[in-house]
């Protein structure tokens, strides 16, 4: 709500009307007039009023637009962030299936090792799987019939017999 105010900037009263609290207006008109009572002083008398009130306004202009600069360099750093975070918030979200991709597979890894067990073919302590006794033998039938003796390691695939 607007709110009217007396101020007095380097000796000169005025009313002004400002949305701001009495607190703020009081910290600006204070900081106004430090400025242009600084720039009289230095002047030693060669600017009028108006002429430091002119000084005063150049210098707030020129820090607002610095103000402006940096503000507009954080919001390009600040929409660079949120391009960087979004991509990182990607790169999450596909590591977590991945990670649920990975624990479904080594869900069903143990399921069936579960089953294996369970068929008395594989051993927790012992992960080799048990042989089937049966296969075990006809290994051992198809060892015999093959006796030939064998030629060096270079081949121990071929046997007298083979040739």
């Amino acid at each position: 709500m607007k709110q009217k105010y007396v101020i007095t900037i380097a000796g000169l009263e005025m009313t002004v009307v400002a949305d701001a609290e009495a607190a703020e207006v009081e910290a600006v008109v204070s900081k106004m007039d430090r400025s242009m009572n600084a720039i009289l002083a230095g002047s030693h008398g060669s600017y009028s009023k108006t002429e430091a009130a002119l000084l005063c306004g150049l210098g707030f202009c020129s820090e607002m637009a610095d103000v402006e600069k940096k503000n507009q360099g954080l919001e390009h750093d600040l929409n660079e962030a949120n391009a960087a975070l979004a991509s990182l918030k990607a790169k999450l979200a596909e590591q977590k299936a991945e990670i649920d991709r990975l624990k479904n597979d080594n869900d069903v890894m143990h399921t069936i090792l579960e089953r294996a067990a369970a068929t008395n073919n594989y051993n927790a302590a012992n992960p080799e799987p048990k042989e089937d006794p049966q296969i075990v033998e006809n290994n051992n039938d198809n060892q015999k019939k093959k006796s030939g003796s064998r030629i060096g390691n270079m081949f121990d695939l071929l046997t007298f017999g083979d040739l």
